[in-house]
């Protein structure tokens, strides 16, 4: 990790299948890097899961709901920015998940997406 600032998490955890929570921080750049090491070689990691501030908040939407690529307006560009993502040949900025997330739901998806066409459709 270059220059990057390392934060201890944790340390002699037991093996039962604990959990383990910490806090992690963003750097300007939106990248964030995990690091993981072991005194005796052994972690077993079986998922992370990152959210905001405030367990359980909901992040401000940004923009108008549903305007994926950020250029203003309801289209069906939007369609097109979202079904990239949504079968991963591309990623979303945090403004554009945000629009993303019609439902309000914290996951931008397929239910999302039959309510943009929807949107696009009355636009």
């Amino acid at each position: 990790m270059d220059g990057t600032t390392k934060t201890l998490i944790a340390s002699n955890c037991a093996t039962d299948g604990s959990v383990v929570k910490g806090n992690a921080t963003v750097g300007e750049s939106g990248k964030l890097q995990l690091s993981f090491t072991s005194a005796d070689k052994a972690i077993n990691l079986c998922y992370i899961i990152i959210k905001a501030d405030g367990e359980g908040a909901s992040l401000p939407q940004t923009g108008i709901k549903g305007d994926v690529n950020i250029d203003g307006k309801l289209s069906a560009a939007d369609l097109v920015t979202f079904e990239k993502y949504l079968v991963n040949e591309d990623v979303l900025t945090r403004d554009q998940w945000l629009n993303a997330d019609i439902n309000r739901d914290d996951s931008a998806d397929v239910f999302d997406m039959v309510l943009l066409r929807k949107l696009v459709i009355a636009a």
